[in-house]
């Protein structure tokens, strides 16, 4: 996946077709597998994000003070699941001092996902992205985890 997820990036197509293109290529290898993706591009000049998502937690964006879901949330299935799924994009302007969250569901503890995605929000207001990271609890449940934070300083 990750080989392909590059290959498919490096010939310059957006987050949507990429999830695309992934999702057949699980659908195709005749084994049983899925898998949840964010894809993501950024335009530092611009501060344009676009992003598309399979099954995954949505984006959190922070813009000094407080942390909101309020990105739009493009819709996806797991990956591997629909060989005909249809995988959305949204895009949106980051403001200097806007942080975006990008993270796996290891990141929240088990219980009802909405609790979960409020308490991480609650984590990353109003913070600079060393002192946020160092708040998060990467064991809280007991499974993987990862983050990538990014925040538009100019």
């Amino acid at each position: 996946m990750r080989y392909a997820t590059a290959a498919y990036a490096t010939e310059g197509h957006p987050p949507a077709t990429i999830l695309s293109r992934l999702n057949m290529l699980l659908c195709r290898t005749g084994t049983v597998t899925t898998a949840t993706a964010v894809i993501a591009t950024y335009r530092p000049g611009t501060g344009q994000l676009r992003w598309a998502r399979a099954g995954h937690p949505p984006l959190l964006l922070a813009d000094g003070d407080r942390a909101t879901t309020c990105l739009p949330n493009p819709q996806g299935p797991l990956l591997g699941v629909f060989p005909a799924a249809s995988l959305a994009q949204q895009s949106h302007q980051l403001l200097p001092g806007h942080s975006v969250l990008l993270y796996t569901d290891g990141l929240i503890k088990r219980g009802p996902l909405d609790e979960g995605i409020d308490l991480l929000s609650d984590r990353i207001a109003g913070g600079q992205p060393a002192a946020v990271l160092g708040q998060l609890d990467f064991d809280a449940a007991g499974d993987d985890a990862c983050t990538l934070l990014a925040q538009r300083i100019a």
